[in-house]
């Protein structure tokens, strides 16, 4: 009919159809702690928002890729001025592969390389500063742990190390090991 024409009708349609605007922000299913700060990412419940970056070779990247799977998908951001990750986030890591591998992959964001004796997981890097700026994590080191469903289930700024584990023990099981 005539009004599909209109591109405004267009994109709403296709938004609901693709159910892009659903929130969670008022479920007890998602989390967050931004030590009073005003955040300009994405909140808590919302989907996930996709960035355009681009690595340390200058080529393009698409930060949805790393979404996919069945998995939750864990950012470990950096600030964009840090030289090294922070223990809080060495530590986070380490346990999240410990006690969640299968659950949640992880990834530390950070604005330049890092060497290998400074980080064990992968590392995506977004020399443009494109994903630290879209995740209000440019300043100083954050955390969004992105559920299956691509929702954001845990936002935390400044990295609480003590309230992120607090938040996993009541939303997903640990992953056993045979030993």
């Amino acid at each position: 009919s005539i009004l599909i024409n209109f591109d405004v009708v267009q994109q709403q349609l296709g938004r609901a159809v693709g159910m892009l605007d659903i929130s969670y922000q008022n479920s007890p299913a998602v989390r967050e702690d931004m030590a009073n700060r005003k955040s300009t990412g994405p909140n808590k419940g919302d989907r996930a928002t996709n960035v355009l970056f681009q690595d340390e070779k200058g080529q393009p990247h698409s930060l949805v890729n790393y979404f996919r799977g069945t998995e939750h998908v864990l950012f470990l951001f950096m600030g964009l001025c840090d030289a090294k990750p922070s223990p809080e986030l060495k530590q986070i890591q380490d346990r999240i592969s410990k006690d969640y591998a299968g659950l949640i992959r992880s990834y530390l964001v950070a604005g330049t390389p890092v060497a290998s004796s400074d980080w064990s997981g992968p590392v995506i890097v977004s020399i443009d500063g494109a994903i630290h700026r879209r995740y209000g994590a440019d300043k100083e080191g954050a955390l969004y742990l992105i559920r299956p469903d691509h929702h954001i289930a845990f936002r935390s700024q400044p990295v609480d190390v003590g309230l992120f584990f607090d938040y996993l023990s009541g939303h997903l099981v640990p992953t056993l090991s045979y030993v």
